[in-house]
């Protein structure tokens, strides 16, 4: 178990995230870190409020479900009839206005 008084480096932070350590080198820049020469460390609480601030809002993510629900389920809406050409509307204005 990794202690959280200490700080971590790319393979703990990697198991801790849950995630590969090659992702963390792509985005080491993003996330708060400390460098010793060539060597990269990571505080735990640091990461932690930083991915706070990449949080999905609750509300987004129920949208998201909702729409993904809707589309896989068949509508019982009547389907939108295609417009009709434009030929078709020019072709009628002139007769309207032949009524004299």
């Amino acid at each position: 178990m990794v202690s959280t008084d200490r700080f971590l480096n790319i393979h703990e932070l990697a198991i801790y995230l849950g995630i590969k350590p090659k992702t963390l080198y792509a985005r080491v820049q993003e996330i708060p870190h400390y460098k010793v020469g060539r060597l990269i460390r990571f505080k735990r609480e640091d990461v932690d409020v930083w991915m706070e601030r990449h949080k999905v809002a609750k509300t987004e993510n129920s949208q998201d479900e909702k729409q993904g629900h809707e589309s896989s389920t068949p509508t019982t809406e009547p389907a939108l009839e295609p417009p009709e050409p434009a030929d078709q509307e020019k072709e009628e204005v002139p007769s309207q206005t032949s009524t004299e």
